[in-house]
């Protein structure tokens, strides 16, 4: 079955097979919050809980191209690619900016839904394109604006309780001591960065912890 919708600001185009089922579709949005996603009460989660995905006999190919992501500051040009391989979930190659001076990629990333919670495991790393601008943006100290190119790391991100855990923390390839202090701090107090806020202050200490 062949479906597709041509309109200007929001389209899509697919195929489904159903013997064995295997589903590729292609997304496109100017623009979409991801409260429609990833809240509590989201067709996504729900289909998830339900266990359908789980099935051996289900495989996909999803690619959801999003150029504004609404609901959080400055995020856009989002490539999410989904890859749905016998009920496994994976979104690695995923990548989306922040503002024109970040660009943030997803490695070896996948669901996992175990003990009633709902996971995304994997690794990211951060390029920047403009680091001036970025620093400028988060209003980091001069003292803590320190030349960085990459930082790459590993997490863990709880779906329902909205709480970020990170491990093997390296900039510019390199480990940093004072950082794995800090992240073994935050793992320990599952402290929220979901508002702008918090997010803000957790990328300001970040930089701070760095420096020295």
């Amino acid at each position: 079955m062949n479906f597709y919708n041509s309109n200007d600001n929001n389209s899509y185009k697919g195929v489904i097979d159903f013997k064995p089922f295997y589903l590729f579709a292609n997304f496109n949005y100017d623009s979409l919050s991801t409260k429609n996603l990833l809240n509590d009460d989201s067709i996504f989660i729900d289909l998830i809980k339900t266990e359908i995905l789980n099935n051996k006999n289900f495989n996909a190919n999803i690619n959801l191209n999003l150029k504004d992501i609404t609901n959080i500051y400055e995020l856009n040009n989002l490539i999410l690619k989904i890859d749905i391989q016998e009920g496994d979930l994976n979104f690695s190659d995923t990548t989306l900016m922040w503002k024109k001076d970040l660009k943030i990629s997803f490695k070896e990333t996948f669901l996992n839904y175990d003990d009633n919670e709902i996971r995304l495991i994997g690794k990211i790393s951060l390029n920047f394109e403009n680091l001036d601008n970025f620093y400028k943006s988060f209003q980091i100290s001069k003292n803590n604006r320190q030349k960085i190119d990459k930082v790459d790391f590993d997490f863990i991100y709880n779906l329902e309780k909205q709480t970020f855990s990170f491990d093997n923390v390296r900039v510019d390839g390199n480990e940093n001591e004072n950082l794995k202090k800090y992240f073994d701090k935050f793992n320990l107090s599952q402290k929220k960065i979901s508002n702008k806020i918090t997010f803000k202050n957790f990328v300001s200490n970040f930089f701070n912890v760095y420096s020295g």
